[in-house]
């Protein structure tokens, strides 16, 4: 079945995704910041659809 996620990029080929990570150990910085918010996302089964917030819960 279907599995709500939200993907935060893609990767075409193993190479491309091992230069990627490779990259990335090298030069990542950690990042600090605060979430005051959590939205619930969804958009239209085609593609090129804009996705719309269905939902905010407040983390304050």
């Amino acid at each position: 079945g279907f599995i709500p996620h939200l993907s935060v990029g893609q990767i075409k080929g193993k190479d491309n995704l091992e230069a990627l990570l490779k990259n990335l150990r090298s030069n990542w910085s950690p990042l600090n910041f605060k979430i005051t918010s959590v939205y619930f996302i969804a958009r239209e089964k085609q593609k090129l659809s804009e996705f719309k917030i269905k939902k905010e819960i407040s983390l304050k």
